[in-house]
Order: C-alpha cells, then sequence, then structure tokens
C-alpha cells in the first residue's frame, strides 16, 4: 500500500450460487457457493478520489449493490462504465478492434448510501470524488 491510496476494508452480502468443486483447487474453491456480487473500493486521499470496481457474476440478471459510506463520503460520480455483453468469451481482435468496449452506466447520486444497477455478467467501474 503506498502513502497515497488504500484498499477499503469492506463487508459484502450477496446472494451466492452453488458451483461444483470436484476437481477445482482447494486454495481456489474454499466452499460450493459463490458469491454473485464482488466489489473492491480503494481510496486516494491526497486526491479526495475514489474508486469502486464491481463484479456481477450472475449471467441472467441485473443486481443492485448498495454502498453504505462512512467516510470519506462521494460527492460528485467522475465516470461510470461497464464491461459486458450476450458474449462472455467475446475479445478483441485487429479486424475488429471495438467488439468489447466499455459502455457508460448511469450512476446513482453520489452521497452516503449509492445503489448501483448492475448489467447482468458485467464488470463495472466508478470513480468518485470524495471530500
Amino acid at each position: 500500500m503506498s502513502k497515497r491510496g488504500r484498499v477499503v476494508d469492506l463487508q459484502v452480502e450477496s446472494d451466492t450460487y452453488e458451483i461444483k468443486a470436484q476437481g477445482l483447487r482447494a486454495d481456489f474453491a474454499r466452499n460450493d457457493r459463490v458469491p454473485f456480487i464482488d466489489v473492491v473500493i480503494t481510496v486516494d486521499r491526497p486526491a479526495n478520489q475514489a474508486a469502486v470496481f464491481m463484479l456481477n457474476r450472475d449471467l441472467r440478471g441485473e443486481r443492485e449493490l448498495v454502498l453504505d459510506w462512512q467516510a470519506p463520503l462521494p460527492n460528485r460520480v467522475l465516470a461510470c462504465e461497464t464491461l459486458t455483453g450476450a458474449d462472455m468469451k467475446a475479445l478483441n481482435s485487429f479486424e475488429q478492434p471495438k467488439k468489447v468496449v466499455p459502455q457508460k452506466l448511469e450512476a446513482p447520486q453520489p452521497g452516503r448510501t449509492m445503489t448501483f444497477k448492475l448489467p447482468a455478467g458485467s464488470y463495472t467501474v466508478a470513480h468518485l470524488a470524495t471530500g
């Protein structure tokens, strides 16, 4: 961890789905349930900014992620983008360099509680001003 930033310690609660753990390494699959939602937040206090990285593993439907901020509180959304699509194995190539590109995602109003609507099978990043 640098002097500039830190990763926030989160308490994440999410519905889970079952996986077949047979043949999986014990250090990869500690149990047979996996959360649909994963989230990591980094805070850069000197710059008064935070980055929220959100993963929705649910391939069938949108999931809501509610963030209850303690401090610092977000006061502006600088950017919010998501990667998603029907083909989870899609990739960019020389022939199709923009097949997989981030799309703008409507972000909630900044504040103590923020509810993100994460598309099915998506990876979303929100860049927030704090203070």
